[in-house]
C-alpha cells in the first residue's frame, strides 16, 4: 500500500490541528512536506479558507495566538500545492450529495478536488466523513493509522 501512494491530499482538519500546534499533526505535516511527499502534497483553496475561518472564529484565542496560527499556515503552504476549485468539482459534489444523503458536502468537494488532481490518498482525522468514497480510486487514510505512524518516525 505504501509504495502505491505517490500523491497525498490533506483534509482541512490536518491543517487546522497543525496550525493550532498539535504535536502529532506537526510531526505528520513536517514529515509529509519535508521527506515523504515534498513535491506531491496538496490541499484545496477551500481547505485554506476553512482553516483561516476556524482560526479566526475561536473566541478563546488571543489576537497574538491567531496571528501565530495564521503565520504557521502561511509558512506550511509554501511547501504544499494549493489547488483551486472550479464549478466542475462543485457541481459534481452537489450531484453526489443529492444522491447520497449520508455525506457532508464539504468533504465531497474535497474528494472531487483530490480526484481532479489524481491524488492516491486523502489523509484525514475523520475517515468516517469519507466512507462514501472508500473503495473508489482514492485511498482514505486515518491520520494516526499504523501506515502514517510508520512514515513518521
Amino acid at each position: 500500500m505504501e509504495s502505491q501512494i505517490i500523491s497525498v491530499y490533506l483534509d482541512t482538519n490536518i491543517l487546522v490541528n497543525y496550525c493550532s500546534g498539535q504535536d502529532e499533526d506537526i510531526k505528520i505535516v513536517k514529515y509529509l512536506t519535508e521527506v515523504r511527499f515534498a513535491q506531491n502534497l496538496y490541499v484545496s483553496a477551500l481547505s485554506v479558507a476553512q482553516t483561516v475561518s476556524i482560526i479566526q472564529s475561536r473566541k478563546a484565542k488571543t489576537k497574538e495566538t491567531k496571528r501565530l496560527e495564521i503565520n504557521r499556515l502561511q509558512e506550511v503552504l509554501k511547501k504544499i500545492t494549493v489547488v483551486g476549485l472550479t464549478d466542475k468539482e462543485i457541481i459534481n459534489s452537489f450531484e453526489m450529495y443529492n444522491k447520497l444523503n449520508s455525506i457532508d458536502i464539504e468533504d465531497t468537494i474535497h474528494y472531487f478536488v483530490a480526484k481532479k488532481i489524481k491524488c492516491d490518498a486523502i489523509v484525514t482525522h475523520n475517515k468516517s466523513d469519507f466512507l462514501a468514497f472508500v473503495g473508489n480510486d482514492i485511498k482514505i487514510i486515518e491520520a494516526f493509522t499504523p501506515l502514517i505512524r510508520r512514515w513518521v518516525k
